[in-house]
């Protein structure tokens, strides 16, 4: 009894002395993660060349896009802090979008600068529509032409079909008489009408 304790005793001491590992999350210090982390309010941390390198936020927003100004570095959870930068007077975040018209749509560049597109490009133009998730050219082939093409679900009751040279809409629900109808995209035969 008196051995265990004693051996638990010396094993304890030796843990005890045992130093944890240094933190190596200083500039220079060789990367053992990808992470990027905030240093201060404008500085970020990230892994080059396989060691810690800090920069400016006036650095990386100047380079992401001509002129960007720094709002700061952002922390945001583990492995994705990053610098966040404001759009130059009169420009937009790439990717927004809003209708400029019942026909054009207004869509933000990745030069963060605003761009006029028409609908009526390419498809059958159902005009300019703003939604929950932003602005979007609405379209339709159906009257366009086409050949020998397989069907395909247009939306959850809708099924376009090649017939004749020209692509032609069905109604789901009209096709099974009104009964619950569905378009289903991975039928045995392709997409085709599913009836309840």
């Amino acid at each position: 009894m008196n051995t265990k304790r004693g051996l638990c005793f010396v094993l304890a001491a030796l843990l005890a002395c045992v130093e944890a590992p240094a933190v190596l999350d200083n500039e220079g210090d060789p990367c053992r993660t990808l992470e990027r982390n905030c240093v201060g309010d404008h500085t970020l941390l990230r892994c080059e060349a396989e060691q810690w390198t800090s920069t400016s936020c006036d650095e990386i927003c100047a380079a992401t896009g001509p002129g960007l100004t720094s709002l700061g570095c952002e922390p945001k959870g583990i492995n994705e802090d990053d610098c966040a930068c404001a759009p130059p007077p009169g420009g937009c975040e790439p990717g927004a979008a809003s209708c400029a018209s019942e026909d054009q749509l207004d869509l933000c560049t990745l030069d963060w600068e605003w761009t006029t597109l028409e609908c009526d490009e390419g498809l059958i133009s159902l005009g300019c529509v703003e939604g929950s998730e932003g602005a979007a050219c609405s379209c339709s082939a159906e009257g366009s032409s086409c050949t020998d093409e397989l069907p395909r679900c247009v939306d959850e009751e809708t099924l376009a079909h090649c017939e004749a040279g020209t692509w032609t809409y069905r109604d789901c629900s009209e096709e099974c008489g009104g009964s619950e109808a569905k378009c289903d995209p991975s039928g045995s035969d392709g997409p085709s009408c599913e009836c309840g």
